[in-house]
């Protein structure tokens, strides 16, 4: 039986990254990669930044050209 990469797995098998996320920041991940358009609003110091990055870099495999990412100053 063949099983199928979540989108977290997807991303680590293309990109390298200094550390692995936790649990919760997989979750959120698989959760949000495969949607069209999403918001990743966690709170300060969850990793917004990682899950962002693997969200865009897992869309960026699948054809998108355009990404916007807004963050706070």
């Amino acid at each position: 039986m063949v099983r199928c990469m979540s989108p977290y797995e997807f991303v680590r098998s293309r990109y390298l990254f200094p550390y692995e996320a936790y649990l919760f920041q997989q979750e959120g991940v698989n959760e949000l990669a495969p949607l069209p358009k999403t918001a990743c609003l966690d709170d300060p110091g969850l990793g917004k930044t990682m899950t962002s990055t693997h969200c865009s870099l897992y869309h960026v495999e699948h054809g998108v050209t355009t990404v916007l990412g807004i963050v706070p100053p």
